[in-house]
């Protein structure tokens, strides 16, 4: 699709079942729960269970010399010699890090993707966005903690990796769609395309769009979800519409706000497959 082809799609999706192992350092180790009930260790439950070759990492956040940690998924697919395409995946609010990872591995891993999920500094950090940090939260930075962690984990994977630099994608559910929306505006000049799942983006004005007009957008909604209106993503699309952005909006039915994610993720993962930097 081309950079002047604005594209709106309406699917209905239905929700299938991941079942895996995750490895937290080098351990390979069992995650228990059902279909749609692993738990990742911090935070609630995750709603997938795609957690097998799940690797835990963890370094020294220089500013306030607190280890956080962030999670990495690597295609088997993924040939040193090669450069491979990057996706980071932000978290929802009070979900862990490979909530989201969990709902992508299968097609990170057909599609030879790496994969990083940061914490965010906190679960609830609101990755820059400072509106929606609540007052008096501790510290007083956290949305800005939030975001740097964001950008200290793309570069450790930059380091770490033979990366695709014309194929860097960022993706969110949630709080974490919110966050692609603000980092994939941002710091529009790194990324091949941004997806975002469920955008919690209440705080953000449209018009943030208007600094990043070359980036490739897809949103996905379900048409069920109480949590964010899908009213509120419609508008997100139409103004993409009419800055004449290259975009998808999928608004599913019958999914509420945690399955988006899980549902949605197949229609991401086929937009990030169509775009890369060089594509423009």
């Amino acid at each position: 699709m081309g950079r002047r082809s604005p594209h709106s799609v309406i699917t209905a999706a239905v929700l299938t079942s991941l079942a895996a192992t995750a490895v937290l350092g080098q351990r390979r180790t069992p995650l228990g729960g059902g279909p749609f009930g692993a738990r990742g260790g911090r935070g609630q439950t995750s709603i997938c269970d795609g957690g097998r070759r799940i690797e835990r990492r963890a370094y020294l956040f220089a500013d306030t010399k607190k280890r956080l940690e962030y999670d990495v998924f690597v295609s088997s697919r993924v040939n040193k010699q090669a450069p491979a395409p990057l996706v980071i995946a932000l978290h929802g609010q009070n979900q862990p890090p490979d909530s989201v990872l969990r709902c992508v591995t299968d097609l990170a891993e057909a599609g030879g993707y790496i994969v990083a999920a940061p914490t965010g500094y906190s679960l609830d950090g609101w990755y820059g966005i400072a509106d929606r940090v609540l007052p008096g939260t501790k510290p007083a930075n956290l949305a800005a903690l939030s975001e740097k962690d964001v950008m200290n984990v793309l570069d450790a994977m930059r380091r770490d990796y033979n990366v695709n630099s014309g194929r860097i994608y960022l993706l969110g559910q949630s709080m974490g769609g919110g966050g692609a929306l603000y980092l994939g505006t941002k710091y529009h000049d790194l990324w091949a395309a941004v997806g975002a799942s469920a955008p919690a983006a209440g705080g953000l004005p449209f018009s943030i769009l208007e600094q990043a007009t070359e980036v490739p957008m897809v949103l996905v909604q379900g048409d069920a979800d109480d949590n964010v209106s899908p009213e509120r993503t419609r508008q997100w699309a139409e103004q993409m519409r009419a800055l004449r952005m290259t975009y998808e909006y999928h608004e599913l039915r019958g999914v509420g706000h945690r399955e988006a994610i899980a549902v949605g993720a197949p229609q991401i993962f086929a937009f990030f497959d169509r775009h890369s930097k060089a594509d423009r």
